[in-house]
This record gives structure tokens, C-alpha cells and sequence, in this order.
């Protein structure tokens, strides 16, 4: 008999990475994952400035790798790899967004006014949602 958990993480697009007992989800991120990612590197943040020196000399994949371990224990699958190129994927997006709402003349519309076709004309991103740009905004911009 195939055991249920694994067959609910197949249907779900996750696999055995076969270096791990975890079964990383691939494909694109869901707004849940995407919140708890937000989540983890705001809570990391605070972690290391609480400890002091000690963690803020810690090497990245040490970091990564704990915010590995928050995101699978709510919910999201990815791996430290994945973790850290969707950090960085949605750094680039928020900076395109924040740079073009601070540039704004009087008239012109917002980001959040315009179409799919016209943020891509505009060289912006086409597809952040305003609940991940205020999320991200709290951990940037704070």
C-alpha cells in the first residue's frame, strides 16, 4: 500500500531529493510560501541581531539552512537553495516596484493601476501582489 503523505506531496509537485528524507516541492511558489518565506527572513533578521556577533558571523548556508527548517515546519517545502533564489527573485521585484512608485510624477498611474502587458512594457515585474510587496516592504524597508 503507498503510504498517503507521500502521495499528497507527489500531487502537489514535490519530489524525494535523494540527498535528504525531505521531498522538496518544485515549480512556482504559492502565495502561502511565498508569505512564509517573508516570514522566515524577518524572523531570522531578529534572530541575529538578537544574538549579537556570534550569529551574524555565521556563514550564509547556516542561515539558509534555518530558514530551510521554519518554512517546511509551516507548510512550505523548498529547499535553502530554492529559499534563497526566491529571496532574491523577490528582492529584485520589490526594488523594480519601489523604485518606480518613488519616481512617479503626478498623473501617471501606480503600479497597482496598471495592466500585466503595461508592467511588462515598463521593464516591472508583472505579477507581485500587493500583500507580498507590504511584506517585503517590513522586512527591506524597516
Amino acid at each position: 500500500m503507498a503510504d498517503p503523505n507521500l502521495s499528497a506531496l507527489v500531487r502537489v509537485g514535490c519530489e524525494d531529493s535523494g540527498k535528504s528524507r525531505r521531498a522538496y516541492c518544485k515549480g512556482n511558489w504559492t502565495l502561502h510560501e511565498t508569505v512564509v518565506l517573508i516570514s522566515a527572513k524577518k524572523l531570522d533578521g531578529e534572530r541575529r541581531l538578537k544574538a549579537g556577533d556570534k550569529e551574524k558571523n555565521k556563514i550564509s548556508e547556516f542561515r539558509w539552512k534555518w530558514i530551510e527548517n521554519y518554512c517546511w515546519k509551516n507548510g512550505c517545502l523548498r529547499s535553502q537553495n530554492q529559499c534563497n533564489d526566491k529571496w532574491d527573485n523577490l528582492l529584485r521585484d520589490y526594488k523594480k516596484v519601489r523604485d518606480n512608485e518613488l519616481k512617479l510624477i503626478p498623473g501617471q498611474p501606480s503600479y497597482w493601476q496598471l495592466e500585466k502587458h503595461e508592467r511588462k512594457k515598463k521593464g516591472l515585474p508583472s505579477n507581485l501582489t500587493f500583500q507580498v510587496y507590504e511584506a517585503l516592504q517590513e522586512v527591506v524597508d524597516k
